[in-house]
Protein backbone atom coordinates (compact mmCIF):
# COMPACT_ATOMS: atom_id res chain seq x y z
CA UNK A 1 0.00 0.00 0.00
CA UNK A 2 1.08 3.78 -0.59
CA UNK A 3 1.28 6.27 2.41
CA UNK A 4 -1.56 8.65 2.06
CA UNK A 5 0.99 11.20 2.06
CA UNK A 6 1.65 10.51 -1.67
CA UNK A 7 -0.32 11.46 -4.28
CA UNK A 8 -1.11 8.72 -6.33
CA UNK A 9 -3.30 6.88 -9.24
CA UNK A 10 -1.63 3.65 -7.39
CA UNK A 11 -0.66 2.10 -10.83
CA UNK A 12 2.60 1.96 -12.34
CA UNK A 13 2.06 4.92 -15.12
CA UNK A 14 4.29 7.59 -16.95
CA UNK A 15 2.47 10.33 -18.44
CA UNK A 16 3.85 12.53 -21.85
CA UNK A 17 2.83 15.06 -23.68
CA UNK A 18 1.05 14.07 -26.13
CA UNK A 19 1.72 16.87 -28.59
CA UNK A 20 5.58 16.02 -29.22
CA UNK A 21 4.23 12.55 -30.24
CA UNK A 22 2.05 14.25 -32.76
CA UNK A 23 3.89 17.10 -34.17
CA UNK A 24 7.45 16.45 -34.09
CA UNK A 25 8.67 12.94 -32.96
CA UNK A 26 11.17 12.91 -35.42
CA UNK A 27 12.95 16.05 -33.53
CA UNK A 28 12.45 15.32 -30.01
CA UNK A 29 12.11 11.34 -29.90
CA UNK A 30 15.34 11.21 -28.34
CA UNK A 31 15.11 13.12 -25.69
CA UNK A 32 11.48 11.40 -25.07
CA UNK A 33 13.14 8.26 -25.11
CA UNK A 34 15.52 9.45 -22.61
CA UNK A 35 12.86 10.84 -20.24
CA UNK A 36 11.32 7.41 -20.70
CA UNK A 37 14.35 5.19 -19.15
CA UNK A 38 14.91 8.35 -16.92
CA UNK A 39 11.25 8.25 -15.43
CA UNK A 40 10.47 4.66 -15.66
CA UNK A 41 14.48 4.70 -12.86
CA UNK A 42 12.02 6.74 -10.43
CA UNK A 43 8.77 4.53 -10.83
CA UNK A 44 10.90 1.21 -10.32
CA UNK A 45 12.75 2.70 -7.41
CA UNK A 46 9.75 3.96 -5.79
CA UNK A 47 7.75 0.90 -6.61
CA UNK A 48 10.89 -1.53 -5.51
CA UNK A 49 11.21 0.48 -2.00
CA UNK A 50 7.95 0.50 -1.13
CA UNK A 51 7.60 -3.41 -1.57
CA UNK A 52 9.92 -3.92 0.76
CA UNK A 53 8.98 -1.88 3.30
CA UNK A 54 11.66 0.51 3.31
CA UNK A 55 11.12 4.29 3.21
CA UNK A 56 11.11 5.38 -1.12
CA UNK A 57 11.88 9.02 -0.73
CA UNK A 58 15.36 8.24 -1.90
CA UNK A 59 17.85 11.61 -1.74
CA UNK A 60 16.92 13.73 -4.65
CA UNK A 61 20.88 14.31 -5.49
CA UNK A 62 21.07 10.16 -5.69
CA UNK A 63 17.59 9.19 -7.59
CA UNK A 64 18.62 11.93 -9.71
CA UNK A 65 22.12 10.49 -10.59
CA UNK A 66 20.44 7.32 -10.85
CA UNK A 67 17.89 8.45 -13.45
CA UNK A 68 20.91 10.06 -15.36
CA UNK A 69 22.99 6.57 -15.35
CA UNK A 70 20.00 4.43 -16.79
CA UNK A 71 19.71 6.74 -19.87
CA UNK A 72 23.48 5.99 -20.17
CA UNK A 73 22.51 2.56 -20.07
CA UNK A 74 19.19 2.62 -22.26
CA UNK A 75 22.13 4.29 -25.46
CA UNK A 76 20.94 7.73 -24.29
CA UNK A 77 23.99 9.33 -23.22
CA UNK A 78 25.10 11.80 -25.51
CA UNK A 79 23.26 14.88 -24.33
CA UNK A 80 24.88 14.35 -21.22
CA UNK A 81 27.66 16.51 -21.61
CA UNK A 82 25.52 19.41 -21.64
CA UNK A 83 24.83 18.68 -18.29
CA UNK A 84 28.30 18.14 -17.35
CA UNK A 85 29.44 20.78 -19.10
CA UNK A 86 26.49 23.10 -17.74
CA UNK A 87 27.37 22.10 -14.12
CA UNK A 88 31.46 23.78 -14.70
CA UNK A 89 29.73 26.76 -16.37
CA UNK A 90 27.42 28.08 -13.61
CA UNK A 91 26.74 25.42 -10.67
CA UNK A 92 29.91 25.36 -9.26
CA UNK A 93 30.29 25.54 -5.35
CA UNK A 94 27.06 23.53 -4.77
CA UNK A 95 26.67 20.44 -2.81
CA UNK A 96 26.29 17.09 -4.41
CA UNK A 97 23.98 16.22 -1.82
CA UNK A 98 21.62 18.73 -1.88
CA UNK A 99 17.95 17.62 -1.48
CA UNK A 100 16.58 20.54 -3.37
CA UNK A 101 15.52 22.02 -6.89
CA UNK A 102 19.63 23.62 -6.64
CA UNK A 103 20.48 19.91 -6.88
CA UNK A 104 22.44 20.01 -10.48
CA UNK A 105 21.50 17.03 -12.82
CA UNK A 106 24.99 16.46 -14.15
CA UNK A 107 27.11 16.45 -10.76
CA UNK A 108 25.12 14.00 -9.96
CA UNK A 109 25.18 11.55 -12.97
CA UNK A 110 28.96 12.39 -12.84
CA UNK A 111 29.18 10.94 -9.50
CA UNK A 112 27.12 7.72 -9.87
CA UNK A 113 28.96 7.15 -13.53
CA UNK A 114 31.96 7.14 -11.70
CA UNK A 115 30.12 4.92 -8.81
CA UNK A 116 29.19 2.51 -11.44
CA UNK A 117 32.35 2.43 -13.37
CA UNK A 118 34.42 1.81 -9.91
CA UNK A 119 32.36 -0.22 -7.80
CA UNK A 120 30.22 -2.31 -10.66
CA UNK A 121 26.58 -2.27 -11.47
CA UNK A 122 25.77 -4.41 -8.08
CA UNK A 123 26.23 -0.90 -6.34
CA UNK A 124 22.75 0.14 -7.46
CA UNK A 125 20.69 -2.61 -6.11
CA UNK A 126 22.70 -2.58 -2.72
CA UNK A 127 21.13 1.27 -2.43
CA UNK A 128 17.52 -0.33 -3.93
CA UNK A 129 17.47 -2.15 -0.70
CA UNK A 130 19.64 -0.20 1.46
CA UNK A 131 17.70 1.04 4.84
CA UNK A 132 18.98 4.71 4.10
CA UNK A 133 18.05 7.29 1.84
CA UNK A 134 21.16 9.30 1.69
CA UNK A 135 25.11 9.22 1.46
CA UNK A 136 24.78 6.18 4.09
CA UNK A 137 23.50 3.96 0.97
CA UNK A 138 26.22 4.45 -0.78
CA UNK A 139 28.45 4.07 2.10
CA UNK A 140 26.97 1.01 2.29
CA UNK A 141 26.95 0.27 -1.45
CA UNK A 142 30.46 0.71 -1.71
CA UNK A 143 32.13 -0.36 1.12
CA UNK A 144 33.86 3.46 1.96
CA UNK A 145 33.54 6.41 3.92
CA UNK A 146 31.63 9.05 2.26
CA UNK A 147 34.30 11.46 2.55
CA UNK A 148 37.04 9.69 1.38
CA UNK A 149 34.77 8.42 -1.97
CA UNK A 150 33.93 12.60 -2.71
CA UNK A 151 37.84 13.45 -2.49
CA UNK A 152 38.76 10.41 -4.83
CA UNK A 153 35.92 11.86 -6.78
CA UNK A 154 36.80 15.23 -7.30
CA UNK A 155 40.72 13.99 -7.95
CA UNK A 156 39.22 12.49 -10.61
CA UNK A 157 37.63 15.39 -12.03
CA UNK A 158 40.40 17.07 -11.83
CA UNK A 159 43.42 14.84 -13.36
CA UNK A 160 41.57 12.29 -15.37
CA UNK A 161 42.95 11.89 -19.66
CA UNK A 162 45.59 14.75 -18.47
CA UNK A 163 48.73 11.94 -18.34
CA UNK A 164 49.29 12.88 -14.68
CA UNK A 165 48.51 9.22 -13.00
CA UNK A 166 47.46 6.12 -13.77
CA UNK A 167 45.56 5.15 -11.19
CA UNK A 168 42.16 3.92 -11.59
CA UNK A 169 40.49 5.33 -8.85
CA UNK A 170 41.05 9.00 -10.85
CA UNK A 171 41.96 8.43 -14.48
CA UNK A 172 38.81 6.84 -15.73
CA UNK A 173 39.18 5.16 -19.18
CA UNK A 174 35.71 5.71 -20.25
CA UNK A 175 35.69 9.19 -19.74
CA UNK A 176 38.68 9.66 -21.43
CA UNK A 177 37.69 8.33 -25.33
CA UNK A 178 38.61 11.28 -27.88
CA UNK A 179 35.76 12.35 -29.77
CA UNK A 180 34.29 10.18 -32.67
CA UNK A 181 35.36 6.82 -31.19
CA UNK A 182 33.23 4.75 -30.13
CA UNK A 183 33.76 4.73 -27.06
CA UNK A 184 33.05 8.45 -26.87
CA UNK A 185 29.75 7.94 -28.56
CA UNK A 186 28.90 5.29 -26.21
CA UNK A 187 29.65 7.47 -23.00
CA UNK A 188 28.79 10.76 -24.63
CA UNK A 189 31.63 13.07 -23.64
CA UNK A 190 35.35 13.13 -22.93
CA UNK A 191 35.35 14.95 -19.09
CA UNK A 192 38.76 16.82 -19.45
CA UNK A 193 37.64 18.20 -23.10
CA UNK A 194 34.40 19.16 -21.61
CA UNK A 195 35.97 21.07 -18.52
CA UNK A 196 38.23 22.46 -20.87
CA UNK A 197 35.92 24.12 -23.54
CA UNK A 198 33.91 25.71 -20.70
CA UNK A 199 36.80 27.49 -19.46
CA UNK A 200 37.78 28.62 -22.52
CA UNK A 201 34.49 30.07 -23.13
CA UNK A 202 33.83 31.56 -20.19
CA UNK A 203 35.10 34.66 -17.71
CA UNK A 204 32.42 35.58 -15.18
CA UNK A 205 33.14 37.55 -12.14
CA UNK A 206 29.61 36.32 -10.68
CA UNK A 207 30.10 32.86 -11.48
CA UNK A 208 33.44 31.07 -10.11
CA UNK A 209 35.01 31.15 -13.21
CA UNK A 210 37.31 33.90 -13.14
CA UNK A 211 40.10 34.98 -15.26
CA UNK A 212 41.77 36.14 -12.07
CA UNK A 213 40.66 34.36 -9.51
CA UNK A 214 37.61 33.05 -7.27
CA UNK A 215 34.71 36.00 -6.91
CA UNK A 216 32.78 33.69 -4.62
CA UNK A 217 34.32 31.58 -2.13
CA UNK A 218 31.56 30.42 0.03
CA UNK A 219 30.99 26.46 -0.53
CA UNK A 220 28.48 24.11 0.75
CA UNK A 221 29.59 21.19 2.41
CA UNK A 222 30.54 18.52 -0.26
CA UNK A 223 31.18 21.69 -3.04
CA UNK A 224 34.31 22.11 -4.90
CA UNK A 225 35.11 24.32 -7.40
CA UNK A 226 38.06 24.51 -9.62
CA UNK A 227 40.12 26.48 -12.28
CA UNK A 228 42.50 24.09 -13.71
CA UNK A 229 45.19 21.59 -11.84
CA UNK A 230 48.61 21.13 -12.54
CA UNK A 231 50.01 19.60 -9.82
CA UNK A 232 50.78 16.21 -8.29
CA UNK A 233 47.70 14.29 -7.00
CA UNK A 234 48.96 13.40 -3.79
CA UNK A 235 49.06 16.90 -2.68
CA UNK A 236 45.36 17.65 -3.06
CA UNK A 237 43.12 17.61 -0.02
CA UNK A 238 39.61 18.89 0.96
CA UNK A 239 38.89 20.93 4.24
CA UNK A 240 36.71 18.90 6.61
CA UNK A 241 34.19 19.56 9.60
CA UNK A 242 32.08 17.32 11.73
CA UNK A 243 29.43 16.94 8.84
CA UNK A 244 31.48 16.52 5.57
CA UNK A 245 34.16 18.16 3.36
CA UNK A 246 34.52 20.39 1.15
CA UNK A 247 37.38 22.36 -1.22
CA UNK A 248 38.66 24.87 -3.34
CA UNK A 249 41.42 24.36 -5.93
CA UNK A 250 43.36 26.98 -6.89
CA UNK A 251 44.58 27.60 -10.36
CA UNK A 252 48.66 27.19 -10.90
Amino acid sequence: DIPAMYKTNEADVLYVNYYYFKNDWEKYQTDLKATFIHEFQHMVLFDSRSRLGLNPDVNVWLNEGLSMLSEYYGGYAAPHYRYIGGYFEVNQGISLITDSSSQDYGLSYLFARYLQIRFGDSFIKKIYTSQYTDIRAVEEAVNMDFNELFLDFTKMILVTGRNVTTDTRYNIEEFNYPEGSEGYNRNGFNLASVIDEVYSLYSRNNYFITSTGYNNKSLEMYGFTITKWSGNIDNITLSSSSKGIAGMYASW
